[in-house]
């Protein structure tokens, strides 16, 4: 363990390229190095209008830690933190050819306290590969040091990701902190305080250990779903007649648009009509809902078609015809719920394509809609048979309206998942006779497999374009440069994904939950 000042990086070999690896291909350094920051803040209280507000006067950080390999380099201020990762770039003469990877779990809490101090230290030789504002999930230096989100690799916690990498040398210490308690750089910590940080790394670092310990860093995904739509593209590419399939049945922009439009997603909603305390409540749990749901429901999986449906008696009928999934376009004049001690309101207000917002035009639960003067929606058959059910309104205007023929899901998707849900269920049962060490091998087997099993929803769900997001540093705030969810946008992303060297292979199938 050293200090800044004190620091003696460690020689480093680069991992071996392997069969297949293209020229341009950077080499990346085989090695697990992990960052953790420790970060305080300042508040007071203020008045403002009459209401008490908790203001946030001042923010930094008070101490870090890296870790390469086997080697820690501890420090307290942010300005030791950004001399380390410059001495990173120039010692390992890191560029577009050579990489190194630095992991930070939860990236997006950690770089937002250095991202002005990175800009400036490295001539603006900075780049963020974000998802959504403050979302990202790669930070570039120098096009050779990449800090990457360890917590959107896995989807867990530090401390349950512990949990399920057991046994490792290290674990987080959880509540050895009290985070209420002011600090600063010059603050004197204790051993414990110490403690904490340098176990946050170690652990981290046992963690990437089992989890990467077949992977290499240039291929590893960005994602947890990354590992999952690995796996299904390749048995996609083995499958027979599946390429042209999916090539044949591409929507257009303006169906794609709707699809995106219409998706909502699971119904998650508090009301205070049936908040309380309650007693002997019991409470069932599906197992494996997910995955029985994709293999038992059947989905669009032919070519999507415009429909003249403009009358509600017919749309009503379309959508309970088994068989045919639809979508459209409707807006509601007048719309209220039927019973207004109905404490489930269906309709998020947020997913509103355009609505009314004047004082007495609409009301609002938590989100959701109890009633509203106009209300235009993008919607799904399912979510229609619920809303046609629960809403009454004055006036109904169908506007589009498309549809598909339903049927399973493809083959090799369905023989894939049920390896996944095999080795789960199989794991999770010890056998007779079983060892400390084969226990501890198949709870790691059962965790991996169960958090690809939950990912394969995350990955149907996945839109196919996305806005790229930048951070303006001299403006200091987030920007949407390059739009691709309009139609122009769209249609290139669909014409690349028609074409046979296309790296894309499954239907956007999430419309339907």
């Amino acid at each position: 363990m050293y200090e800044p000042q004190d620091a003696v990086l460690p020689d480093l070999q680069f991992e071996p390229r392997g069969r297949g690896a293209k020229k341009q291909t950077p080499d990346y350094f085989q090695a697990i190095c992990c960052l953790d920051t420790e970060t305080s803040k300042q508040v007071r209280e203020q008045l403002i209008y009459d209401e008490t507000v908790t203001v946030v006067t001042g923010c930094w950080i008070y101490q870090w830690c890296l870790g390469i390999n086997d080697t820690l380099i501890a420090g307290r201020t942010s300005d030791e933190l950004l001399s380390i990762l410059k001495r990173l770039v120039f010692h390992y003469e890191l560029g577009p050819s050579r990489h190194l990877v630095v992991w930070v779990h939860n990236l997006a809490y950690d770089v937002s306290y250095l991202l002005n101090g990175l800009w400036q230290i490295f001539d603006g030789q900075v780049e963020m590969f974000a998802t959504g504002q403050r979302r990202p999930l790669r930070v570039d230096i120098c096009k050779g040091l990449e800090l990457r989100c360890s917590y959107k690799l896995v989807n867990k916690g530090l401390d349950s990701w512990c949990t399920d990498s057991a046994p490792i040398p290290h674990k987080k210490l959880v509540g050895a902190v009290d985070y209420n308690v002011l600090r600063t750089p010059t603050t004197q910590l204790t051993p414990q305080d110490w403690d904490y940080m340098l176990n946050d790394v170690c652990c981290q670092q046992d963690c990437l250990r089992v989890t990467l310990r077949d992977e290499k860093l240039r291929t590893v995904p960005m994602t947890s779903t990354g590992f999952v739509r690995r796996s299904m593209r390749d048995a996609a590419r083995d499958a027979k007649g599946w390429a042209q399939q999916f090539r044949n049945t591409l929507p257009t922009a303006r169906q794609y648009l709707l699809m995106n439009a219409g998706f909502i997603g699971g119904y998650t909603h508090s009301n205070s009509l049936c908040m309380g305390i309650w007693h002997d409540c019991l409470g069932v749990d599906a197992a494996s809902m997910y995955p029985a749901m994709l293999a038992l429901r059947w989905y669009p999986m032919g070519k999507w078609y415009w429909r003249k449906i403009y009358r509600y008696q017919r749309l009503y009928e379309e959508v309970h015809r088994k068989g045919i999934a639809t979508m459209a376009v409707i807006t509601f004049d007048g719309l209220q719920l039927r019973d207004f001690a109905d404490w489930r309101p269906y309709l998020p207000y947020s997913k509103a394509i355009r609505a009314s917002t004047g004082d007495g035009d609409v009301t609002l639960d938590n989100g959701k809609v109890i009633s509203c003067a106009r209300f235009t929606i993008a919607l799904c058959d399912v979510d229609m048979r619920i809303v046609f059910d629960q809403y009454q309104w004055n006036r109904i205007t169908i506007h589009e309206v498309m549809q598909c023929k339903r049927g399973p899901l493809p083959a090799w998707f369905l023989d894939t998942m049920r390896k996944w849900y095999a080795d789960k269920v199989q794991l999770k049962a010890a056998p007779p006779g079983e060892t400390e060490e084969d226990r501890i091998t198949r709870m790691r087997r059962y965790a991996e497999s169960k958090a690809r099993l939950n990912a394969i929803y995350g990955m149907t769900a996945t839109a196919w374009t996305h806005d790229v997001f930048q951070f303006d540093f001299a403006k200091q705030e987030w920007q949407v440069p390059v739009n691709k969810k309009d139609v122009a946008g769209v249609e290139a992303e669909l014409e690349k994904m028609a074409k046979p060297w296309s790296r894309y292979f499954l239907r956007r199938q999430a419309e339907y939950r």
